[in-house]
């Protein structure tokens, strides 16, 4: 990815859309993705933390965190010896202002 922000000509990436990740830490090349996204005209970013990632975002919108949401165990239940099942409800409500990730996905 970080090649194709940084090749200049039909097919440069020139805008972004990240959700709730960091490739630039966990992606290969993750050196020239950094340089790749600062030369990028347009970047969004959906994610609760400013990191190596959402620093080259033009906007980042914040949404609900895991405490204002219910979750249903899913992945980690696969790995489970047992067969089991958690769900956790939420414990705060979210603000007026505040939008899940889904939410925020469906308006962009």
């Amino acid at each position: 990815m970080g090649e194709e922000t940084l090749t200049p000509g039909d097919g440069q990436i020139r805008a972004m859309l990240t959700s709730a990740g960091n490739p630039v830490l966990s992606g290969p090349d993750g050196w020239q993705l950094d340089d790749g996204l600062a030369g990028l005209e347009f970047m969004v970013s959906v994610d609760i933390y400013l990191n190596e990632t959402t620093r080259h975002a033009h906007i980042i919108l914040p949404p609900t965190t895991e405490l204002e949401h219910e979750n249903y165990d899913l992945a980690y239940r696969q790995l489970a010896v047992r067969n089991t099942a958690r769900f956790s409800p939420a414990l705060f409500a979210p603000g007026p202002d505040t939008r899940h990730d889904w939410e925020i996905s469906l308006e962009v």
